[in-house]
């Protein structure tokens, strides 16, 4: 490797290091953001929850056991034409953060449960 092409490679390494900081703090935040309440709400609407909602809770557990069960990247590709639609792009660190947290928040929505369990439990 020339010592020219060293030099172009290492220009481009604080711009690629803050789009992936980016596109990981702003993923997580929409992940939490989305997850989290979603998470509280089906454990309050559960069965044994607080204000058991068993059609809701039925429709949205589903839902989010049917995200939880499809393979990352062919999610990934399946929200293409929704991020077209709501960022005007599918490529670009803005269009990854719109795509990143729909896989993490099933696993986000099953945090706040046990912790609710044992708290409402005392």
């Amino acid at each position: 490797m020339s010592g020219e092409r060293l030099v172009e490679i290492l220009s481009l390494l604080p711009e690629a290091t803050f789009e992936t900081v980016y596109m990981t703090f702003a993923s997580t935040a929409f992940a939490c953001v989305l997850g989290f309440p979603l998470g509280i709400y089906l454990y309050v609407a559960s069965p044994a929850g607080l204000a058991p909602g068993r059609v809701a809770y039925g429709v949205l557990s589903q839902i989010v056991n049917l995200f939880r069960s499809i393979p990352f990247i062919i999610l990934m590709v399946l929200l293409v034409p929704l991020t077209r639609i709501v960022v005007g792009t599918s490529i670009g660190p803005t269009a990854a953060i719109s795509r990143f947290p729909s896989r993490p928040r099933p696993s986000w929505r099953g945090l706040p449960r046990p912790h609710l369990a044992r708290w409402i439990s005392g």
